[in-house]
């Protein structure tokens, strides 16, 4: 009964040391992004990319110091930003009602993709393809050409709102706002 209660106690202390290590410690937002809603992020090598709900795209080195607004004097830059995705210098904003906006210069320049007049709720890069989960039911569409023109992606989701987007070495996951 002793080394039971001996191993239960280790396995105890291992346990409360091993929380210790992998709790993360928040720190508040002192920068721009502290008076704004925020509502996606996204990143590559060299830079994060913040969306907000009316104030366009931000910008930051990945220090994160500086956002700068990134947006002003184009088209998406009062719209809801749902989603944005990352592929190299190719950075992929979803609006909530004016579909999908891309740059090919880490968001020094916008152009509409062909998905207009729609929500895309959630994006996502994977082995060269973008993939947008869409509102309206119209499920997931993907993107082979860094976002020039989307197509519908799999059988399924169809008649779905996909909500969140994720990946794994394998598989693309969906979450949808119904079933």
């Amino acid at each position: 009964m002793k080394s039971l209660n001996y191993v239960f106690v280790v396995f105890i202390f291992l346990t409360l040391g091993f929380m210790n290590l992998t709790q993360t410690q928040w720190e508040r937002d002192t920068s721009i992004l502290r008076s704004r809603k925020v509502t996606t992020f996204a990143s590559n090598d060299k830079y994060s990319f913040a969306g907000t709900p009316a104030d366009g795209i931000y910008r930051s080195l990945k220090s994160l110091e500086n956002w700068v607004r990134i947006s002003e004097n184009f088209e998406l830059d009062d719209l809801h930003i749902y989603s944005l995705a990352v592929n190299g210098n190719y950075v992929f904003a979803g609006t909530k009602t004016n579909g999908i906006f891309r740059s090919e210069d880490n968001g020094n320049n916008w152009s509409k993709s062909n998905i207009i007049d729609q929500g895309v709720h959630s994006m996502i890069a994977k082995d060269n393809f973008i993939f947008a989960g869409l509102n309206r039911n119209k499920g997931v569409n993907r993107s082979s050409d860094n976002g020039l023109s989307f197509i519908p992606f799999g059988t399924g989701l169809e008649n779905r709102v996909v909500r969140s987007l994720a990946s794994n070495e394998k598989f693309l996951f969906a979450g949808t706002g119904n079933n």
